[in-house]
């Protein structure tokens, strides 16, 4: 699995560590960082988006794990199967780390994706955390939790899930 770790280096330099080897890039900021972003076409197409989940009642807290390359189908199908699932409760909170998540959505799959958590509203009132890694993650998760909050749904994204579980504790 290809994986990327971004340091911060002075404006005008980018450094990325890319499955051991170091590349420095000196072009424009705003390219280097478009190109991080666009791992997507680095990655083997054999890799497939891998997402699991654990219900832990005694917490009253859903733990979803997804990595890999991300596929909107396979992610709405999932987000239905936690929901349906006996041991979930509505006022469970939800904790999702995508850190490892290699995918960006066009904005027409994130309003289809915020449609489908919307109608699941009745079936989820606790609170849901998006824990990400990177700052572009971080910014198509505030839009979506903006989308979920306006519809009454309590979302917030986060680079921690110490951050996380703090904030469900409020």
């Amino acid at each position: 699995m290809l994986t990327a770790r971004m340091v911060y280096l002075p404006p005008q330099k980018f450094y990325a560590l890319f499955k051991g080897e170091s590349y420095i890039m000196n072009r424009n900021i705003t390219n280097c960082i478009f190109e991080f972003f666009n791992l997507q076409s680095l990655l083997s197409a054999q890799e497939s988006m891998v997402f699991e989940f654990d219900i832990l009642e005694a917490e009253s807290l859903v733990a979803i794990r997804v990595e890999g390359v991300g596929n909107f189908q396979k992610g709405i199908e999932s987000i239905l199967k936690v929901a349906n699932d006996d041991r979930f409760k509505p006022e469970f909170n939800v904790l999702v780390d995508l850190c490892r998540l290699h995918y960006s959505p066009s904005l027409a799959e994130l309003h289809d994706f915020a449609s489908v958590l919307i109608s699941l509203k009745e079936r989820c009132s606790g609170k849901a955390a998006l824990i990400v890694s990177n700052f572009l993650h971080f910014g198509i998760g505030k839009l979506l939790s903006r989308l979920l909050n306006m519809a009454g749904i309590n979302v917030q994204v986060f680079h921690t899930a110490s951050d996380a579980v703090r904030w469900f504790r409020t």
